[in-house]
């Protein structure tokens, strides 16, 4: 095969990865994690019917329940144990997490009883603007405007909220099983 026909089927790849969220920082910002079984191994990853898998970004802030479900399988959990999700570009004011959930009606929505992982500690905060906001389960916090990535676990600093074009580590601890 000849190199430009080579870069061309390159270039293509990439174009196809970045427009799926693949390829980090290509595309918009986005938060990445890893799927963590159980401290207690009772759950494993390995176990999971991962057919039925997917992801959700659930906000919670003061006029209800906004969510953003990317619609996004989940595939070879077990062999790349790692996600990338892609951040939509604006979203309602909110305190957010990442689920992981069982779709076990196959309706491609989280649905109550559905999730069994998320990001625990970690929040992305939406802001419209930039200033003190006051977030449900978070508190009052400093924020830019955007997307800011959060740890309730660690103390607020200069690095705790803090903005990025990746959100990283925000780990999927398995706390029930998806058959």
């Amino acid at each position: 095969m000849h190199l430009k026909a080579k870069l061309l089927g390159l270039v293509a790849a990439s174009g196809f990865l970045a427009g799926c969220g693949l390829l980090p920082g290509v595309g918009g910002q986005q938060v990445l994690g890893s799927f963590v079984d159980s401290q207690d191994g009772t759950y494993k990853w390995a176990n999971v019917n991962t057919s039925k898998v997917r992801l959700a970004l659930v906000g919670i802030g003061q006029g209800g329940l906004p969510t953003y479900d990317n619609q996004q399988e989940i595939k070879n959990i077990n062999q790349f144990k790692t996600y990338v999700m892609e951040l939509p570009t604006s979203a309602s004011e909110a305190a957010y997490r990442v689920y992981a959930y069982c779709d076990a009606n196959s309706n491609s929505r989280l649905d109550s009883g559905e999730d069994i992982a998320d990001s625990g500690s970690k929040y992305l905060l939406y802001a419209s603007s930039e200033g003190s906001k006051t977030y449900l389960f978070v508190g009052t916090i400093n924020v830019k405007k955007g997307w800011n990535g959060y740890d309730s676990s660690k103390a607020q600093d200069s690095t705790n909220p803090y903005q990025g074009e990746s959100y990283p580590n925000y780990n999927l601890t398995l706390r029930a099983n998806c058959q």
